[in-house]
């Protein structure tokens, strides 16, 4: 059998591109099966073998073949027992692939080749939008965005919070000096000495004052006391809480009781493992997602390197903890998240863990080099969802889609492999060679804006539909982390639970931002902001420490005079030595040039007798309309 090439579209020379024959409608074939269809060349007539398309039972039944004989291998993406198997080849084609993948072998994995296998998407069975309700007419007259808030910070949680913050500022004055407290100093601390009983509505100004912080970023939060410089000028928040009470509460700010030592060795994250909890609950019961989603991290800044599970690379701008999520597609709304631990987990596993939290199936994920993998899409194949992203090349990549082996493909083409479970790689050569991974695209072209070196205007550019499809659904972890960096109430802090609990508070209002749109289209991340931290500081503060200043109302410029200068024994001709058209006159005849040297010494005005008594008129009748009754 003839050396076969991979297909390579669009463009390149007609002979020896495969193409499709004995297509199958979609429609005759079940849902669960696959469609395997055998290429021809072009040109050369009727492939040898050809054969008509095979459902997935007899594939199976089928011996494996070697597909790549331009390069005399077969590969093999994992043995029996997961571990990975590596490029297999060598000699003859035919004798690698027995050796790699033959009939009697435990050691058979997909193997990837020329023939197209398409597969039936399913449709997504979800319906994207909020599932909460809430009293007044048709069920959303009373959205505002204090109560969406609530959706995602229960009163419970609330409650929890002031319960363990007044613990903890208890146990430190219960507890004995620290060793690390220098000698002279008092203890307890001051700031537990004049500690006060916390309570709800006090949290919830605190919280309020923290999102107002994010929006009104000044270097530090102290400033937002200072009297003496008028730059920090903000009298409202001094009205609101002193200074001193802010800092007592986040000092003594806790989630968690430090006597109970049970959660310490099963979970480094203990101290705020009741937000995270009733945040990952709320944001799964509150919220439909939609079909496209895309998995990615998240970092939390937090440079305290006591934190159990942070990252320090040489980079510092890097450093703090590391959150995986899935975000969905157009909104950024998080549908679920793992905070990663650096010991005992892999990343194949929390990608599953993740995905299964969704509740419906056929969702497209949508993910970076650093998740996809052959083996995690085949099982994401089983579990119903699909998946795509792009692919490194040590990631079980067969050879002849590695960027290395395709420097001299042209610019704008690309090749394809599938395996017979239908999952799909691409090398597609854009600015540098790409590769491509997914488990329910088809090598199918679509378009994409590109734009050339040197030239400002962009333009379509053809392109595989995977690198489309990545290309418009894959950013919206990004877009969870840029309205989170807007207004993010975050602030340096030794303390490392203290960071995730301004992600978590962060977060909150991202999620309640995402459901309070489907009621006000219009509302801006700030409106949303500037309302949500009127209604927190509402019922601590009360309306009058609230309430704005009215704005004197400024005099119209060329107002008519004032009563006390009437228009009566002020207004006398005055012969002058200039002459100057009338004013009633140009005015009133379309601008007619009529000069004239007799005006009005009250009004300074130029006119003729014959104008005097019919301007003076309608100016007194003008007067006497806007004048205050």
């Amino acid at each position: 059998m003839a050396a076969a090439e991979p297909w390579r579209a669009p463009g390149g020379s007609a002979a020896g591109r495969p193409r499709v024959v004995g297509p199958q409608s979609a429609a005759n074939v079940d849902e669960d099966d696959f469609v395997t269809m055998d290429a021809a060349v072009e040109g050369g007539g009727a492939a040898d073998g050809a054969a008509a398309p095979l459902l997935l039972e007899e594939l199976e039944e089928a011996p494996p073949v070697a597909c790549l004989e331009s390069t005399g291998e077969a590969y093999v993406e994992e043995d029996a027992a997961g571990a990975p198997q590596g490029d297999v080849g060598g000699g003859d084609g035919g004798e690698a692939a027995a050796a790699a993948t033959g009939a009697g072998s435990a050691r058979r994995g997909p193997t990837w080749g020329h023939n197209r296998v398409t597969r039936v998407v399913r449709e997504f069975t979800g319906t994207q939008g909020p599932r909460i309700r809430m009293a007044g007419a048709r069920g959303r007259a009373s959205w505002t965005p204090l109560a969406v808030w609530r959706k995602f910070v229960p009163l419970a949680v609330l409650r929890l919070i002031t319960d363990e913050t007044n613990r903890y500022a208890d146990q430190v004055a219960r507890s004995p000096r620290h060793a690390f407290v220098r000698a002279g100093r008092p203890w307890p601390p001051v700031f537990i000495r004049r500690w006060e009983e916390l309570r709800v509505p006090e949290l919830k100004a605190f919280l309020g004052l923290c999102y107002c912080f994010g929006a009104l970023e000044v270097p530090a939060a102290r400033h937002y006391w200072r009297t003496n410089a008028w730059m920090f000028q903000f009298p409202h928040i001094r009205a609101i809480m002193s200074r001193q009470r802010f800092e007592d509460i986040r000092r003594c700010l806790h989630f968690f009781n430090n006597e109970d030592g049970d959660f310490r060795d099963r979970d480094p994250f203990y101290k705020v493992r009741p937000l995270l909890d009733s945040l990952f609950h709320a944001s799964k019961k509150n919220y439909q997602p939609g079909q496209n989603l895309a998995v990615d991290e998240q970092m939390q800044t937090c440079n305290n390197r006591t934190c159990p599970e942070g990252f320090h690379p040489p980079r510092k701008k890097t450093n703090g903890i590391k959150i995986w999520s899935i975000c969905e597609s157009g909104t950024g709304y998080m549908v679920s998240f793992r905070i990663v631990r650096r010991k005992r987990q892999k990343i194949h596993d929390v990608v599953l863990s993740m995905v299964g939290d969704l509740e419906c199936l056929n969702h497209r994920l949508h993910m970076d080099n650093l998740f996809s993998t052959p083996s995690l899409f085949e099982e994401l194949l089983c579990l119903q969802q699909y998946a795509c992203g792009t692919w490194r090349s040590n990631y079980y990549m067969p050879v002849d889609l590695k960027p290395k082996n395709n420097k001299r493909l042209p610019k704008g083409e690309f090749i394809w492999l599938m395996t017979a479970s239908g999952l799909l790689g691409v090398a597609w050569h854009d600015s540098k060679v790409c590769n491509f991974l997914s488990n329910f695209h088809g090598p199918d072209t679509g378009y994409v804006m590109g734009r050339e070196r040197g030239r400002s205007e962009r333009k379509r550019v053809e392109a595989p539909q995977v690198a489309v499809d990545y290309n418009a659904y894959m950013g919206a972890v990004d877009e969870m982390d840029s309205l989170r960096a807007r207004y993010t109430t975050a602030r340096p802090c030794m303390r490392w639970y203290v960071s995730l609990f301004y992600w978590w508070l962060d977060v909150a209002a991202i999620q309640s931002l995402v459901l309070y749109r489907y009621v006000r289209k219009e509302c801006t991340h700030l409106q949303f902001i500037a309302e949500l931290v009127n209604e927190l500081l509402l019922e601590h503060a009360g309306e009058e420490a609230l309430q704005i200043p009215q704005k004197r109302k400024r005099r119209r410029m060329g107002a008519p005079p004032s009563p006390a200068r009437p228009y009566r024994n002020t207004h006398w001709p005055l012969k002058t030595d200039k002459r100057r058209n009338c004013h009633y006159c140009y005015h009133k005849h379309q601008k007619k040039q009529s000069q004239v040297s007799v005006k009005c010494e009250g009004c300074d005005r130029y006119l003729h007798i014959n104008c005097f008594k019919p301007f003076h008129e309608e100016q007194a009748a003008r007067h006497r309309r806007v004048a205050p009754s």
